[in-house]
């Protein structure tokens, strides 16, 4: 497979060419600020963070659980139609090692190794397509970014692209097999915007040319970026809505180009790792503490807002409390 220079121009609003609910709560928040007596919510959260991915019994009122060990440097993602978690790690001496778990056991299935990656040194970000047939990861060699697309079927790599530069987030696939990433442009393809969230439709990773089609989702400038620019993305369960974080906050918007982002948190908490309940009503969050701690956190996702996040403060934070003090690190799905 030959290498694909990474190209951006803008063809319209959306296309462009690249190489590559509860009213707003007083203090307390909606529903309360938790604790004892359980919480008002239902259905199953799973987190990842210290090496572990875990599992939080919203109905039956549970704290974290902790499910499948994972190392440090592995990074952890779900196909939900298929109801499995993959764990995909690469330790700079073997091939990239995938391995799948059933979601509900987390009893292992079956593993697969990724060509190619002996020479490669991390695995960045990873990402299953509904029903397995193909991954995408961003991997690391040298310190330069590669972005790969692999047919699980096949075992061949159908796409690569190197200095890929997708932010220091997640990458998802949506249910049409499109890859939604956050991508660190730096006015490649607009003076004004230094990144941006676009989706890349399977088809383009297939084709066998110079460029690579893709939506342009939501587009930020220099300032707005920051220092790490998106570090979190999130798609409800209908995949209307997106959710992510930018500079410790959390923001949702529709996936359509029109939709317009609203803050969902302020405050002076670092959020991260957001998702939709099943519904879309609510999203669930970490709030960072000090000494790699966090809280586990809820809101409406009502339209409102922002809502005033202070994991220091509880009594005069907006957002309601399902679990304190705790590792988790990122909220990977909001299930049934």
């Amino acid at each position: 497979m030959r290498h694909r220079k990474v190209i951006v121009s803008m063809i319209s609003v959306l296309l462009l060419a690249a190489g590559c609910g509860a009213t707003q709560g007083g203090p307390g928040g909606p529903g309360g600020p938790g604790g004892p007596g359980g919480n008002q919510y239902s259905g199953r959260l799973i987190g990842s963070g210290t090496g572990y991915v875990h599992l939080l019994n919203l109905s039956g009122n549970s704290d974290w659980l902790k499910k499948t060990s994972i190392s440090t440097h592995d990074v952890p993602a779900l196909d939900l139609t298929s109801n499995e978690l993959w764990v995909a790690g690469l330790n700079m001496a073997e091939p990239l090692l995938i391995d799948v778990y059933d979601l509900t056991t987390f009893g292992t299935k079956r593993s697969l190794m990724w060509p190619d990656t002996e020479s490669l040194h991390r695995v960045e970000r990873f990402a299953v397509a509904p029903g397995g047939k193909y991954l995408a990861a961003n991997l690391s060699v040298l310190g330069e970014p590669l972005l790969e697309v692999l047919d699980t079927e096949t075992a061949s790599i159908v796409y690569t692209a190197l200095d890929y530069r997708v932010a220091s987030t997640n990458m998802l696939w949506t249910s049409d097999l499109s890859l939604l990433m956050a991508y660190e442009a730096g006015g490649a393809f607009d003076p004004d915007v230094h990144g941006a969230v676009i989706m890349v439709p399977l088809a383009q990773f297939l084709e066998d040319d110079d460029e690579l089609g893709a939506y342009l989702i939501q587009t930020f400038t220099r300032a707005e970026w920051g220092q790490r620019g998106v570090t979190f993305l999130a798609l409800s369960a209908d995949e209307s809505q997106l959710a992510y974080v930018l500079n410790g906050d959390i923001w949702v918007k529709d996936l359509a180009p029109e939709g317009t982002p609203r803050q969902l948190t302020t405050g002076p908490t670092a959020n991260a790792g957001p998702a939709f309940s099943p519904d879309g009503e609510h999203i669930a969050f970490t709030g960072l503490r000090p000494y790699g701690l966090s809280d586990t956190l809820v809101l409406p996702n009502d339209g409102t807002g922002p809502y005033l996040v202070d994991v220091r403060d509880p009594a005069n934070s907006q957002a309601y409390v399902v679990d304190s003090q705790n590792l988790i690190t990122a909220i990977l799905a909001w299930l049934p």
